[in-house]
């Protein structure tokens, strides 16, 4: 089964019980991502300490931010951004759990203002 992301998140926002269920095999999703933490640790991947584990963790948060970076600046390369547009956004955002703060920091490093996102067309 394929879904494009904005057909699903639409329908998951209509059917709470469909979005219940997602979410569950998202937490199962985060689960196996520890376990597979775990293996790299145990195989010595990843070292077995505190700051290791903590720069693993900072490596792929920022990769994240990086990406959902590189979604906004696309989105933002022309002069407008439609409603539309900003309300696919907000689903991406939900779906990927990106913190308001990065999102504002990603809009600022496109080049825009918040009142210019905010209207949906930056100024000349």
């Amino acid at each position: 089964m394929k879904f494009e992301r904005g057909d699903l998140v639409k329908l998951l926002g209509e059917r709470d019980g469909l979005s219940k269920s997602l979410q569950s095999v998202l937490m199962g999703d985060v689960v196996n991502k520890l376990k597979s933490q775990r293996r790299l640790i145990k195989k010595g991947v990843i070292k077995n300490d505190p700051i290791s584990v903590s720069k693993w963790h900072a490596a792929r948060t920022q990769q994240s931010k990086d990406r959902f970076r590189n979604v906004i600046e696309a989105l933002l390369k022309g002069k407008s951004v439609g409603k539309e547009e900003r309300k696919r956004l907000e689903n991406y955002k939900r779906v990927h759990a990106v913190a308001e703060e990065d999102h504002w920091n990603a809009v600022k490093l496109a080049g825009w203002t918040v009142d210019e996102y905010e209207r949906g067309v930056q100024a000349e």
